[in-house]
C-alpha cells in the first residue's frame, strides 16, 4: 500500500483517568465485601473510576466517595448448558438486566440501552469447562466492543491471541478494544489490572465515549504512552525498563525492544494494522495497547 493513514485512537485532546471496569461486591454469590469498602478501596489506590459488576444484578451504591465516580454495569451470564454455567461478559452503563433469547439479543439490548459491553476473561476454563469464549461464538456475535485480555482468572496469552484474530476479522470499522481488569472478589484482588482511559471530563459519558473510541490502553502495573509522531511513526514509551514488541496483523513480531524506555516502528504499508505489547524485565507487569490501522 503505497498511500496510507495510520488511524491513531489515542490522538484525542483529554487527559489519563485509572478505571477499573470489572468489581464484585457481597451482592454477588462470590463477592466478599460490601460495596463501601470496595469503593473506599479504589478511591484509596487512586482510581477516577470503578464499574461495579455484581453477577447478573445492577448493584447502585447509596453513595461513593467524592473523588470517584461509579459506573453501573453487571456480569452477564450466558446460560449454557444451564444456569450458572456458561460464559460471562460485562455490561456497563446500563440500568437495567438485559434480556434477550440469544446472546446476540442480549448485546443488542445493551445497545439500545447505550451501554458497553465487552467480553469476560475470554479463556476461563470455569463454569464446568462452559466459561470460555470460542472465537466462532465471537464472530456471531458482533455487538460487543471490548475484550479482556487481562483477567487473573483467564490466560493472558490465550485472550490476546482471540483478541487480535476478533480484531483483525471485525477490521477498522468495527473495532473491539483491550481492556485489563481486576475481577476483584474482595480487597485481596485489587490492583491486578485496570485500563488507562483518556477523558475529556471525569463523569460516566466521557468514559463512555472514551471506551467506545478506543482511547484507552490494558496495563497490569506498567505506565505506557502510545501515539503516531510527526514522522509517521507509531510510538511507545514506558515508565520503566522493558521489552517493546510491534506486531502486526498477521500477529507477527515487526519489531522487538529490549531493556527499552521507549521505541518508535515505521510502518511499511502492509502491516494491516500495528499494535503494541510491553513487558517488564523483572516486575512481570505487561502493558497493551490498541490496534494502530492502516487506511487507504
Amino acid at each position: 500500500m503505497d498511500h496510507y493513514e495510520i488511524v491513531d485512537p489515542y490522538a484525542v485532546p483529554g487527559f489519563w483517568a485509572k478505571a477499573q471496569l470489572h468489581v464484585h461486591t457481597s451482592r454477588s454469590i462470590d463477592g466478599r465485601w460490601p460495596i463501601g469498602t470496595a469503593l473506599e478501596t479504589y478511591a484509596a489506590r487512586g482510581y477516577d473510576f470503578v464499574a461495579i459488576t455484581d453477577h447478573d444484578t445492577i448493584t447502585v451504591p447509596a453513595t461513593a466517595p467524592n473523588e470517584l465516580i461509579v459506573i453501573t454495569g453487571e456480569e452477564h451470564t450466558f446460560s449454557h448448558p444451564f444456569y450458572p454455567l456458561g460464559q460471562h461478559a460485562l455490561f456497563l452503563f446500563v440500568e437495567r438486566h438485559p434480556f434477550g433469547t440469544s446472546i446476540n439479543a442480549r448485546f443488542d439490548d445493551v445497545v439500545s440501552q447505550g451501554g458497553v459491553s465487552a467480553i469476560a476473561h475470554p479463556s476461563w476454563n470455569g463454569a464446568g469447562g462452559y466459561g470460555e469464549w470460542h472465537n466462532w461464538q465471537l464472530a456471531s456475535a458482533p455487538s460487543f466492543h471490548m475484550m479482556e485480555v487481562s483477567n487473573p482468572h483467564s490466560d493472558p496469552d490465550l485472550d490476546t491471541t482471540l483478541w487480535h484474530e476478533t480484531v483483525w476479522q471485525r477490521g477498522p470499522h468495527d473495532p473491539v478494544w483491550a481492556i485489563a481488569v481486576d475481577d476483584a472478589h474482595d480487597a485481596n484482588g485489587v490492583d491486578r489490572g485496570w485500563t488507562m482511559v483518556k477523558v475529556e471530563g471525569k463523569d460516566p459519558e466521557h468514559l463512555r465515549s472514551a471506551l467506545m473510541r478506543g482511547s484507552h490502553y490494558a496495563t497490569t502495573g506498567i505506565v505506557a504512552e502510545f501515539g503516531v509522531d510527526g514522522d509517521g511513526a507509531i510510538s511507545a514509551r514506558s515508565s520503566e525498563p522493558v521489552e517493546i514488541v510491534f506486531l502486526n496483523a498477521a500477529n507477527q513480531r515487526v519489531l522487538t525492544l529490549r531493556n527499552a524506555l521507549e521505541g518508535t516502528y515505521r510502518p511499511l504499508g502492509t502491516e494491516g494494522f500495528v499494535r503494541v505489547e510491553i513487558y517488564g524485565l523483572t516486575s512481570g507487569k505487561r502493558a497493551w495497547s490498541q490496534p494502530f490501522w492502516l487506511v487507504d
